[in-house]
């Protein structure tokens, strides 16, 4: 989900709290040479950032900027749940705990009640310094390079082109799509349609791999949605309608069906 808007989807998705398994994190690390990204490298700022009102420990930080909170679920929630266990689905607590199968009810990224986007978590109490300067109404278009050295970015905004030059870094944020999206578009990877018609140069190879996106896994998601007078809904029409959604992801069909 990507949008235009500061903070990201953070700023318009559903608020579900959780990070990636440990697995992933250890396999970029150990087998595709990302060194310093194994889970027990990036979990301490896992921690740092995380300001959960309900648990703590080994798994949790309490202290962070970013608001973590449980939701009360709704009855059909509890009643997949439920059912989900009667299948032989282990319960789980804490999606962000030791381990991630299971079902269960999310937590999410709200406090008091209100969203806690990227935006409000970092951008806000940041934006007064001098050091910062946020720019709005822009679109990156490519990573300026010397040889293979990043050295700025040049970016669209209301319609005229821009460039900014960095002094020590530059951080590519643009999430699961945009990220690679620029890079690849940078002349970062393999040559093909993607890159952008400035780049008739050899591509680049990304530390070694020259394959930005292409491990790139997209997700399933099941919504069950219901339309009832108030008052009216029964507990057995709640009943019926979680093992139906169990019954969907049991047989894998609709949205979640082979191809």
């Amino acid at each position: 989900m990507r949008r235009r808007v500061l903070g990201g989807g953070s700023s318009i998705n559903a608020e579900v709290y959780t990070r990636g398994t440990a697995s992933d994190f250890n396999r970029w690390a150990r087998q595709e040479g990302c060194e310093g990204w194994s889970f027990d490298d990036v979990q301490p700022y896992f921690l740092r950032s995380e300001s959960n009102d309900t648990l703590a420990g080994e798994y949790h930080g309490t202290d962070g900027p970013l608001g973590v909170s449980n939701l009360n679920p709704l009855p059909l929630t509890k009643v997949f749940v439920k059912s989900c266990q009667q299948l032989g689905m282990p319960y789980n607590p804490d999606f962000n705990g030791p381990v991630q199968r299971g079902t269960g009810a999310y937590q999410t990224t709200i406090r008091s009640a209100r969203r806690c986007s990227a935006a409000v978590a970092y951008l806000g109490p940041a934006k007064s310094r001098k050091n910062l300067t946020i720019e709005t109404g822009c679109l990156t278009t490519r990573i300026l390079f010397d040889a293979n050295r990043a050295i700025g970015l040049e970016y669209r905004q209301n319609g005229t082109m821009k460039t900014v030059r960095a002094e020590s870094e530059i951080l590519v944020t643009g999430g699961a799509i945009g990220s690679p999206k620029i890079m690849l578009l940078s002349g970062v990877g393999p040559a093909g349609p993607t890159r952008g018609p400035w780049n008739s140069r050899r591509a680049r190879s990304a530390r070694g791999r020259p394959k930005p996106a292409r491990s790139f896994r997209c997700r399933y998601r099941l919504r069950t949605q219901g339309r009832h007078k108030p008052g009216q809904i029964q507990q057995a029409a709640l009943d019926d309608m979680g093992r139906a959604a169990i019954r969907t992801v049991q047989n894998r069909a609709g949205c979640l069906q082979r191809r």
